[in-house]
């Protein structure tokens, strides 16, 4: 074989062995997967605070009736003919929530696939939440998203805590959201009763 035709075949199986494989993070790969993760969490949790805070303007939120959730029915009857300006708020706010879940989900399935789950351990962080962004996920990437935690799941890029409650959300929320028991062991979502 010739140097150039060597070279080129070289390249070739260097291309299709790195597409195919996720590498070790490098530091700088950390901080920014690591600011990414936090930035996105950040906008998933800032409009649902602002969809409390619009409660709270309109003091149908729990603080303002003893503890408890107003249904719908009790609110439209306490606002009367401010209903219309509250709904008016939380469906601009809720607009909001869908379009970051929808945009989160892209990117954390997109950054998944290039450099693997950015669990806390491959961060190497105290706490990162890109678990989370996966249980606002919408209805429509929940094949993409199992597909591709199963995948990480067996890689050994995500805990068995964070797919589990992953799963909890895909599999439609049924119970309480699993959770670390003091020993480190995951303690099950039991079913509604």
């Amino acid at each position: 074989m010739r140097p150039l035709p060597q070279i080129i075949l070289f390249i070739f199986l260097v291309l299709v062995i790195s597409c195919g494989t996720v590498k070790t993070l490098t530091t700088q790969e950390k901080t920014q997967l690591n600011k990414v993760i936090d930035s996105m969490h950040f906008l998933d949790q800032k409009h649902r605070h602002n969809l409390i805070a619009v409660d709270s303007k309109y003091k149908v939120d729990r603080k303002n009736n003893g503890g408890k959730f107003l249904t719908q029915k009790a609110k439209r009857k306490k606002l009367g003919d401010n209903y219309k300006n509250y709904q008016k708020s939380k469906d601009s706010i809720k607009s909001l929530v869908d379009k970051t879940n929808e945009s989160n989900t892209l990117l954390l399935l997109d950054l998944t696939k290039k450099h693997g789950f950015p669990s806390r351990e491959r961060l190497k962080v105290y706490k990162s939440s890109a678990y989370f962004i996966f249980i606002h996920s919408p209805k429509k990437y929940y094949s993409s998203i199992k597909e591709v935690i199963s995948k990480e799941y067996k890689e050994k890029r995500i805990s068995e805590y964070e797919k589990a409650y992953i799963f909890w959300h895909i599999n439609g929320r049924g119970g309480t959201p699993p959770r670390l028991g003091k020993d480190g062991t995951i303690l099950l979502a039991k079913p509604h009763q």
